[in-house]
């Protein structure tokens, strides 16, 4: 299953405080994450990567998730994420954890 989300914030600039909220969700959920990139092109104002995000969750529960994501910055901030996710191993709620809040 492959499932893509798509990040744009209407102000054209994603708030620091939703990655805040973002990586504190992930710290109470995961004992681990590992980001393996792959790939990354960088071009002006755009980036993409590929990687894997190798995460352990506090129940010991691994999974692991190839990531395709580009990424557009406005003044030094991202403005748009959009990614596209692939689980290769683990449990499927896993699928959407780039969104977890």
């Amino acid at each position: 299953m492959r499932i893509r989300k798509r990040w744009h914030h209407a102000e054209n600039c994603i708030p620091v405080s939703a990655f805040q909220t973002h990586t504190r969700a992930l710290r109470a959920n995961l004992s681990r994450l590992e980001i393996d990139i792959q790939h990354i092109v960088c071009e002006g104002n755009k980036a993409a990567t590929v990687h894997v995000a190798r995460i352990t969750h506090l129940s010991g529960e691994e999974s692991l998730i190839k990531v395709v994501a580009f990424y557009q910055f406005r003044e030094g901030r991202i403005c748009l994420v959009d990614e596209l996710t692939h689980l290769l191993k683990g449990n499927e709620k896993d699928q959407n954890l780039g969104a977890l809040q």
